[in-house]
C-alpha cells in the first residue's frame, strides 16, 4: 500500500484532539517539519492528504493548504505514518485499511 509511485489519497476526520509531535520519535526531519507546519489537531478538523506521481502532495488541513512539488519521498513517509512496516500505533493500519470499503461507496 505504501509501496511504488501512484496516486495515494487520505482522509481524515479526527474526533479527539491530537498532538502528532508528541508521538513521531525517529520519523525524518522532513516529515517533522511537514508535521509542525500544522501543530495541533483539534477535534472536529479534517486532514486530506494526496499525492498525484510526478506532480506534487497537497495536504490541506482545516482549510489550510502546504503543496510540495513532487514531494515523492516525504509522501511515502508520510503515508508510513498510517500504512507502513512501523505504524504510528499498534491496529492503526488494520483499522484504516477495514474502513477503506465503507469510504468508497
Amino acid at each position: 500500500m505504501n509501496n511504488g509511485d501512484h496516486r495515494r489519497t487520505i482522509a481524515m476526520k479526527f474526533v479527539r484532539d491530537t498532538a502528532f509531535r508528541d508521538a513521531l520519535q525517529g520519523v525524518s526531519s522532513n516529515t517533522k517539519t511537514w508535521i509542525n507546519y500544522y501543530g495541533e489537531t483539534r477535534s472536529g478538523q479534517q486532514y486530506a492528504i494526496s499525492r498525484t506521481p510526478g506532480v506534487a502532495l497537497e495536504t490541506i488541513l482545516a482549510g489550510s493548504d502546504q503543496t510540495v512539488k513532487d514531494g515523492k519521498v516525504l509522501a511515502s513517509a508520510i503515508f508510513s505514518i498510517w500504512f507502513g512496516d512501523n505504524p504510528i500505533r499498534d491496529g492503526i493500519k488494520k483499522g484504516l485499511v477495514s474502513r477503506a470499503p465503507a469510504a468508497a461507496s
